[in-house]
This record gives C-alpha cells, sequence and structure tokens, in this order.
C-alpha cells in the first residue's frame, strides 16, 4: 500500500517539486503554502478545480488516497516551517 509521501512522488512532485514549494517562474504554486481544507484539497485532486484550471486531474486517485496526500503536505508544511 503505498504512502502519501509515495503517491505525492508519482502524482505531484514533478509540479511542486518533492518539497512542496512549487515553481514559481512557470506559475506553479507551492503546495506547501495553499491554503486549502482537506476537502478542498481532495476535491481537487480528484476532481479538480475551476479556480486552478491548469492543475491535472486524478480520478483514480482514491478519496483515502488524496487524503494520504494531503496529510503528506501537512508533514511537508510542518518541516518548512521549521526550517524558516
Amino acid at each position: 500500500m503505498a504512502t502519501g509521501k509515495d503517491m505525492y512522488q508519482d502524482y505531484c512532485a514533478g509540479c511542486h517539486r518533492p518539497s512542496g514549494v512549487g515553481k514559481f517562474f512557470l506559475g506553479i504554486p507551492a503546495s506547501i503554502s495553499a491554503e486549502l481544507s482537506r476537502a478542498d484539497t481532495v476535491r481537487l485532486i480528484r476532481e479538480g478545480d475551476p479556480r486552478y484550471p491548469r492543475m491535472p486531474v486524478f480520478p483514480q486517485i482514491k478519496f483515502s488516497q488524496a487524503q494520504k496526500i494531503y496529510d503528506h503536505l501537512e508533514d511537508l508544511r510542518e518541516r518548512h516551517m521549521l526550517n524558516q
């Protein structure tokens, strides 16, 4: 069973970088600074959101898997805050 970190690496890190800092000059936001709730993040991953039209949709990711990705994002946020 894949962890949230594994799934983040597979689906998100290519654009948002492994650390979650994004690619500012390409217009890709830092996933660690997104102020989305767990429910909004899960919905964004699985269904998309018109506010983020460039974000790809991953309907093959199960609800529970998307929650694990969110949990990993929370870990990345905490580590980022500790290192500042």
